[in-house]
């Protein structure tokens, strides 16, 4: 498949400091109102951090598989 590199997504941003620290990161980034969560999202972007879109992954798999 060759948008394979796609589907890499809710893997823990470099340097974000182990099992622990993702945590934090998940719970900072989930977190509206959380006062540092405008900085982890932009930090995390920075890092090719995306979410898991369930409905953007079927997406892609319907077109792959349309124009297989």
């Amino acid at each position: 498949m060759e948008n394979a590199w796609f589907f890499m997504r809710d893997a823990p941003p470099e340097d974000v400091g182990g099992e622990g620290g993702y945590d934090e990161f998940l719970k900072i980034v989930n977190d509206k109102n959380h006062p540092d969560q405008a900085h982890m999202v932009n930090w995390g972007t920075m890092q090719g951090y995306n979410k898991f879109n369930l409905k953007e992954i079927n997406w892609w798999l319907g077109k792959e598989a349309r124009f297989s």
